[in-house]
């Protein structure tokens, strides 16, 4: 079994070497992909790699292959609503007051 790459490996593979490349391909390869699965491949490195090493990975090892990729799309769906649905009573910025109901 290989080893898991370090976050700062996978993104110098996934963009390349120095901030000048990487912010370049970050911003360039997303937006001229020919195919939408080659846009999310580009799209956000380090949400690909936690979703990837932590979500998908230790689900492949128990479901098929199709059922791990539904349930990671689900994951990442319903993290993504609930990271944006939640507030607190200090509103949804931390720095931003709120008035009194």
């Amino acid at each position: 079994m290989r080893r898991r790459p370090g976050l700062g490996e996978y993104i110098e593979r996934r963009l390349g070497r120095g901030a000048t490349t990487q912010l370049r391909n970050l911003l360039v390869r997303p937006l001229g992909a020919a195919s939408f699965s080659q846009f999310w491949r580009y799209w956000n490195p380090v949400y690909g790699y936690f979703l990837s090493y932590y979500a998908y990975r230790p689900l492949r090892l128990v479901f098929p292959r199709p059922v791990a990729v539904l349930l990671t799309f689900v994951g990442c769906g319903l993290s993504a609503a609930g990271s944006c649905c939640t507030t607190s009573s200090a509103g949804p910025w931390p720095d931003t007051p709120v008035s009194p109901r």
